[in-house]
């Protein structure tokens, strides 16, 4: 995830076979403790992405979730 965001577009999409995230696009970062999830949240928000949240589990019934926007940054 650290260098994902940061490859250029042709790079991104033969690696990824998608189109790289637009700044201003929705993107969720999930994972099971959450730890990956809000490095992911950290790293994109410092690389200017606005409309960006992580989500884990909390225990092994809940989950928990973590929304930032462009308010928030």
């Amino acid at each position: 995830m650290n260098t994902a965001l940061q490859l250029d577009p042709e790079e991104f999409n033969e690696k990824y076979g998608g189109e790289i995230p637009q700044k201003i696009d929705n993107i969720v970062f999930t994972c099971l403790a959450g730890i990956r999830s809000k490095n992911a949240l950290d790293m994109a928000s410092e690389l200017g992405y606005k409309d960006i949240c992580g989500q884990w589990l909390q225990g092994k019934t809940g989950s928990a979730r973590a929304h930032l926007e462009e308010d928030d940054l």
